[in-house]
């Protein structure tokens, strides 16, 4: 949800140049694919275990290849208050991977008929300024030139229920910052337009159609849409964990001020199975699937490019994306090449890492190792 990527994600952004130089090393006594697998598992296990306490690291981190979980291991606490530790069970609030779960709400929809990328904002919201000239398009690709409802000060105000009418008042009357479709500019309120829209098409709540629709269907028990409930399941946010064990926790955000931009839950092993329901067409047909993974627009980093809720590369040898989310005590990120079938989700409850994920290593082992 908030603007900036920290440095748990920073070596993302040049994934693409890491995998390009990468091979498979061939060897006339081939080990076995279990023994392979348990290799590059115990040199996963060292590499993240030594990040994790050189960045004093809390949460959960799982890798996969071609659906083998390489590494599915817990660090921190959950609640340091109370002791109890991260497992891959614990519940994660997601901040801007929601989009994601937007963007397919979305596609669905147009596949059913009910709405067209190409319609503009003004056929579902008819007084919305300038809505004539914004496409669903421009909304899913944050190339609108609408405002950021997201500043310092509403942030800080964003402690009681704001219904999606609330919220999109908050920036519908400021101006363009550019002709829609001309740039990228990542914009949260994009996004929000879209849960509602999403409301009115469907005839139910923005939450309500994520489950039915993404979550059940792929047997996601331990996702939804936080309500701010409280629960042992669910980590706690600090915005601070110290090596002498001093805790922050995160200010209270009310879940509703993020909506549909940022107030999903869930866990590594929930978003693996969405991460595999992404190679079939459990959800929507292939062809819905390119167009969402299409780079439509140049965005930063300077390799990527956004497709529909996901910064997208598309090279001779692989097409990766990846999302980062970060909200009041937690930074998270999901990075997929699709075709090389690689997947790393990383979840943690903590603001206060100190250095860079090693996602290049990372991709350099496991590419040159299976």
């Amino acid at each position: 949800m908030k603007k900036n990527y920290l440095l748990l994600t920073l070596s993302i952004f040049v994934l693409s140049m890491a995998l390009s130089g990468c091979s498979t090393t061939k060897s006339n006594n081939k080990p076995s694919t279990a023994e392979k697998t348990n290799t590059i598992g115990a040199k996963l296990d060292k590499l993240v275990s030594d990040y994790a306490k050189k960045s004093k690291f809390s949460g959960n981190i799982l890798i996969s290849k071609d659906n083998k979980v390489l590494l599915n291991k817990s660090y921190g606490m959950a609640d340091y208050k109370n002791k109890t530790p991260n497992t891959p069970q614990t519940i994660f609030r997601l901040g801007s991977l929601t989009k994601q779960f937007t963007a397919m709400a979305v596609m669905m929809l147009e596949e059913q008929g009910k709405l067209n990328t190409e319609d503009t904002i003004s056929k579902y919201i008819p007084d919305y300024p300038k809505g004539d000239k914004i496409k669903l398009h421009h909304l899913l690709s944050h190339s609108s030139g609408i405002a950021e409802h997201t500043s310092a000060e509403s942030i800080k105000n964003a402690t009681h229920y704001y219904s999606p009418s609330d919220i999109i008042a908050l920036f519908k009357d400021k101006p363009l910052s550019f002709e829609p479709g001309s740039k990228f500019q990542y914009c949260n309120s994009n996004f929000i337009l879209l849960g509602y829209i999403i409301e009115k098409v469907s005839g139910i709540k923005y939450e309500d159609y994520i489950k039915e629709n993404i979550f059940m269907p792929l047997d996601m028990k331990n996702s939804g849409y936080d309500h701010n409930e409280a629960s042992k399941e669910k980590a706690k946010g600090y915005t601070q964990i110290t090596p002498s064990g001093y805790e922050v926790e995160a200010a209270y955000i009310d879940m509703s001020f993020p909506y549909s931009a940022g107030a999903i839950y869930s866990t590594v092993e929930d978003l693996q199975k969405w991460d595999q329901s992404l190679y079939t067409e459990k959800l929507v047909k292939k062809s819905t699937i390119d167009k969402i993974f299409t780079p439509y627009i140049k965005a930063s980093p300077s390799n990527y490019s956004y497709g529909y809720g996901w910064y997208v590369n598309k090279t001779t040898s692989s097409l990766s994306m990846f999302h980062n989310g970060s909200i009041n005590g937690f930074l998270n990120s999901i990075y997929r090449d699709a075709n090389k079938k690689t997947l790393i989700i990383i979840l943690s409850n903590s603001e206060s890492i100190r250095t860079p994920f090693p996602m290049d290593e990372i991709l350099k082992l496991i590419n040159k190792n299976l």
